[in-house]
């Protein structure tokens, strides 16, 4: 959300066959060894132990048939651990302690992007792609000794650790982490404060093990997929033509460099090279024009941090830009760039191939780059009046596949509102009367995004959100739904 369909299970079980089996910790006795029973420690090796590539929802099921399986639409279970659509817990009692173990299973990646009819068929091929394992230990059951046991554990299972911080979503309250790789697989492992101040109370020892097949990474927070801006700076300067020598000082100024100090807000080191280049570009005729402030903007955008612009104590450097025609607003505590001069680039030239990237991008941002819900909360709407607008004038335009994915997802927007995946931000009975025809209407758009081709990440991403509608399964995110602070 910018700021469930609901599964039958009792098919899908029913139509898990008990011949297949997945492969567990007791199967695979490569690495038992290493495992000491009879502790928490141990009982949470063990059960991350059971991760493996290549394991069907349908298999798992016959392997662990009196396991509980919540469907996708349960957002409380995992809701940081992107889009899974079935997850199968189990509870152990390890002396006085309590394990829970919860394995997360995610659609099957696309091959020829068809997608079958049989629901149940559907739910059942998702793919084994994450284990998450926690148990509570109050401070006076050491959780640090509990979790230098994990670690002592998986080094001998998994190799020495990786030295790298964990960045993925849901582990702000982390602390004391490891993190390990060993084939397709990786695992962290960590002490978890339970609330968000430090203080005396219950921690819990967590490991998490994910797979390929899960789409997450411990290195990055996953988002839902944008279409890439592919217009280098440097092929946009060659469209404007405009002197190097005003290009190479903005083009230098998004090297990777240290934050500058405060002095740099009065020095002119950005203002002075953009105020030279926005002059130049006044006299340029429109296509030309257009790629200049496309260039400006970009490196306004990718700048305006390193150069305290977004700082309080950034007004003078701000007004300095916005006598050049740029704009700001204070968002969240910091200021941010409203694209004045991308806007202005679209309509001097808006179906070239740089007026194409600028109209994804504000479909993107649903044509609202505060952040502050300018458009109010349904944004989606506009998304769906323009891109489809955009559509029926330009029905050849290469960026097709990018705007009916976009499209799809305001229309998906609608279905899961109707499912209540607005919480308390939106009432869901206003939506219920749209949900089915907009169903219909985002995979009409999600199909024409596919016939990007199999290769296409456009194509993909639109075969994986046709899949989940079809597989009856409640959209949980938003996209284009705006909530205010």
């Amino acid at each position: 959300m910018r700021t469930g369909l609901s599964l039958t299970l009792s098919l899908l079980l029913a139509a898990c066959g008990a011949g297949d089996r997945a492969r567990t910790a007791l199967s695979d006795t490569s690495g038992v060894a290493a495992i000491e029973p009879g502790s928490v420690a141990g009982a949470m090796t063990i059960q991350l132990w059971e991760l493996r590539d290549n394991v069907s929802l349908g298999q798992w099921k016959a392997a662990h048939p009196d396991e509980p399986i919540s469907g996708g639409d349960s957002a409380a279970v995992g809701a940081w651990l992107g889009e899974w659509c079935a997850a199968a817990q189990k509870t152990l009692a390890v002396g006085n302690r309590v394990v829970i173990r919860t394995a997360f299973f995610y659609p099957p990646e696309p091959t020829d992007l068809a997608i079958p009819d049989s629901t149940p068929d559907l739910v059942r091929s998702c793919l084994l792609g994450a284990i998450w394992v926690h148990a509570e230990v109050p401070d006076t059951g050491s959780p640090l000794a509990v979790s230098d046991s994990v670690r002592a554990q998986f080094r001998r299972l998994y190799g020495p650790p990786v030295p790298r911080p964990v960045r993925m979503a849901g582990t702000a309250l982390w602390e004391h982490f490891q993190r390990f790789h060993r084939g397709h697989l990786d695992v962290a492992t960590a002490v978890r404060r339970t609330q968000a101040q430090p203080g005396p109370g219950s921690r819990a020892v967590i490991s998490l093990g994910i797979l390929p097949a899960s789409g997450l990474s411990l290195d990055s927070t996953a988002g839902p997929y944008a279409p890439p801006d592919t217009m280098p700076l440097d092929s946009a300067a060659a469209l404007a033509g405009i002197d190097s020598a005003l290009y190479l000082p903005l083009r230098r100024l998004t090297a990777s460099v240290p934050l500058r100090p405060a002095s740099s807000l009065t020095s002119g080191e950005l203002t002075t090279p953009l105020r030279r280049w926005i002059q130049a570009a006044d006299a340029l005729p429109p296509a030309r024009g257009a790629a200049a402030l496309y260039i400006a903007d970009r490196i306004l955008d990718a700048t305006m941090c390193t150069f305290r612009l977004c700082d309080d104590d950034g007004a003078k450097g701000r007004a300095a830009l916005e006598a050049l025609g740029a704009h700001f607003v204070r968002q969240n505590d910091i200021w941010v760039s409203q694209h004045a001069w991308l806007i202005q680039a679209r309509a001097l030239d808006r179906d070239s191939p740089i007026g194409q990237r600028i109209l994804l991008a504000q479909l993107g941002n649903a044509f609202d780059f505060s952040g502050s819900c300018a458009g109010g909360p349904e944004e989606f709407r506009r998304v769906i009046a323009e891109g489809e607008r955009y559509l029926a004038r330009m029905p050849a335009t290469p960026i097709a596949p990018s705007v009916h994915f976009l499209v799809g997802e305001a229309w998906r927007d609608i279905v899961a509102l109707a499912h209540g995946a607005g919480g308390l931000d939106a009432d869901s009975s206003r939506y219920g009367a749209e949900a089915e025809a907009a169903a219909q209407k985002a995979l009409a758009h999600y199909t024409e995004a596919m016939k990007a081709g199999p290769t296409s990440p456009v194509a993909r991403a639109a075969w994986r959100r046709a899949w989940w509608l079809r597989a009856g399964l409640a959209p949980r995110g938003l996209r284009f739904y705006c909530v205010g602070d």
